[in-house]
């Protein structure tokens, strides 16, 4: 990226400038011209907010399902499916490295089992 200073952004009317210099939270991305703010800051900002279902995030969502309930769910379905594998990966992953989920997993299959098993027993008699 090339370094553009504050005021050579402001005179040429671009929007945002790059210094190459770490922010305070370490960032080295574009900052905006009009608040300072690097581009790092928002995304982290703004990730942390959505997954808070905080901030503009919260309003924004809301809304957009109240437009048109069928269209966001149908969305939502598409954007998992369209990630279904990376979260299958994901999630594997994440039972082969943590035993004690894996041991929880287990434990809360093998207590289905004997509910159904039971139920099945009951029904029989």
């Amino acid at each position: 990226m090339e370094i553009v200073s504050r005021d050579e952004a402001k005179h040429s009317g671009l929007k945002w400038y790059f210094t190459g210099v770490p922010c305070c939270h370490g960032h080295v991305a574009k900052r905006s011209l009009s608040n300072r703010e690097c581009r790092g800051c928002v995304d982290a900002k703004q990730k942390s907010q959505r997954a808070a279902g905080t901030g503009r995030w919260k309003s924004v969502d809301a809304r957009r399902y109240r437009k048109d309930p069928a269209k966001s769910k149908a969305m939502s379905k598409a954007q998992r499916l369209k990630h279904l594998e990376k979260r299958r990966e994901y999630d594997r992953l994440r039972y082969i490295n943590n035993p004690q989920r894996k041991a929880a997993t287990i434990a809360r299959a093998a207590a289905r089992y004997r509910r159904i098993k039971e139920a099945n027993l009951a029904q029989q008699s």
